[in-house]
């Protein structure tokens, strides 16, 4: 039984093992715009990959029905 903690000992080697990021791997992905929000009538948002839209979609946190600090989940009384 090893009675050594997990991090003392020697570092691992990285030597000969190929290490991220992979030769001719892609550091960036394609952005689409605001109108990719919407796919088909259905909102997506950016479940169908990474968009940019600088207008906000959630309506601003003060101005919701149960304020800004409640939690959705907390019940009413």
């Amino acid at each position: 039984m090893n009675t050594q903690p997990p991090t003392s000992g020697q570092e691992p080697s990285a030597e000969d093992r190929t290490l991220p990021p992979y030769e001719g791997r892609r550091e960036t992905a394609d952005v689409d715009g605001p109108e990719r929000t919407v796919l088909d009538g259905a909102k997506v948002g950016g479940a169908t990959g990474p968009v940019e839209d600088a207008e906000p979609k959630a309506p601003d946190p003060a101005e919701t029905e149960r304020g800004r600090v409640a939690s959705p989940s907390e019940e009413d009384g």
